[in-house]
């Protein structure tokens, strides 16, 4: 599970046989996964070397990740985890009556 605040290495994997692959090489370290997308992230530093090296890891023949990325937490996300539901937005027109 990520922490609130945590950067995440999102992956991307080509097919279901390349995400049960790289969910079973990570184990314990994947902290949220999608079947249907075929994504797991985990956490990460954000730096270069620890992303490559986790790349090479689990996907050393470069055909089992399609795409990735690194991400930060928002504040919306920070709000969605400590609260449970998604913030309220404001429109333009609505703060014209504040």
């Amino acid at each position: 599970m990520l922490e609130v605040g945590e950067r995440r290495l999102e992956l991307w994997l080509a097919d279901q046989t390349a995400f049960d692959v790289t969910l079973r090489v990570l184990g314990h370290r994947a902290a949220a996964q999608d079947s249907d997308a075929l994504t797991i992230a985990v956490p990460t530093d954000g730096q270069a070397a620890q992303v490559r090296g986790l790349l090479d890891e689990i996907d050393p023949n470069r055909t089992a990740v399609v795409r990735f990325a690194v991400h930060d937490t928002t504040l919306d996300a920070v709000f969605l985890a400590l609260t449970g539901h998604a913030p309220a937005t404001t429109t333009p027109k609505e703060l014209e009556n504040v």
